[in-house]
């Protein structure tokens, strides 16, 4: 159990198969060989005895099924979110940061990261969950649900930071305006990152040449990255230039809109 664990904690950060990692160590660890092996074993037994008409699994325990997995997963994510808390309910004082952005199925997710200070400041991931409403008031319903189911108090959110689209910094029915209520010391800033943003966008759209230059660079973008006999050619042009030592690839232009990111 404890080498499952250990695989399942590190594979969470560079996204390896389960399974093939699990195989490769079987081959250097003999408590965990032999456990595959009668695993293995077993499953085989079992699936000769449906063949032949016998019904039902039994209750093979192998720990290393799909449903272990998420039991053992959900286990580690809870603990974690309970040292979270620990630390926070120490200075007594947090801060947040929220937004939401579409996935490729078209779904709105939310993620909400925790700031606090103990010995040094922290900035963790307290919670990733679907969005199914874009105002403010259901926005802040998501998040003090998500707070009050991890033990934290609302009043004690000194400040959030968000991007600045209506429905997250507005004045009367953003977000910040309910947080506000709930906290009335609360300070809202303007994330940095997305107000550069703003800044660039506007200072490059303000002359003709800036215009002309980046539309050219997104209409090669569009023109290469559709067909892959033109990247071919890209990529070949690119390698045969003179002291060319690594591939340059042309990236899509991030667009800001009204104060809401359109593209990431």
């Amino acid at each position: 159990m404890e080498r499952i664990i250990d695989i399942l904690m590190f594979i969470g950060k560079p996204g390896l198969s389960y399974r093939e990692l699990l195989l490769l160590l079987s081959k250097y660890d003999e408590i965990l060989r032999v456990h595959l092996d009668k695993v293995i074993c077993e499953s085989k037994k079992r699936h000769s005895s449906l063949c032949e008409g016998q019904k039902g699994r039994g209750s093979l325990i192998t720990l290393i099924s799909k449903t272990t997995l998420n039991y053992i997963l959900e286990a580690i994510h809870q603990l974690q979110l309970d040292l979270i808390v620990q630390e926070v309910n120490k200075p007594g004082i947090y801060s947040i940061q929220i937004d939401t952005t579409q996935d490729i199925t078209t779904t709105d997710q939310c993620s909400v990261i925790i700031r606090y200070k103990t010995d040094q400041i922290h900035a963790r991931l307290l919670a990733f969950v679907a969005s199914n409403s874009g105002k403010g008031s259901r926005l802040f319903e998501m998040l003090h649900t998500i707070l009050k189911t991890n033990n934290l108090k609302i009043f004690h959110c000194v400040s959030d930071s968000t991007d600045g689209a209506a429905n997250m910094a507005g004045q009367y029915n953003g977000l910040n305006a309910w947080i506000k209520q709930a906290s009335p010391n609360h300070i809202h800033v303007w994330c940095y990152a997305h107000v550069l943003n703003l800044v660039i966008t506007e200072a490059t759209s303000s002359n003709s040449a800036s215009i002309s230059l980046f539309g050219l660079l997104n209409s090669c973008v569009t023109f290469f990255s559709n067909s892959y006999l033109r990247m071919n050619t890209w990529k070949g042009n690119l390698n045969e230039s003179k002291g060319s030592h690594k591939l340059k690839r042309l990236q899509a232009i991030g667009t800001t809109v009204g104060g809401q990111k359109t593209e990431h």
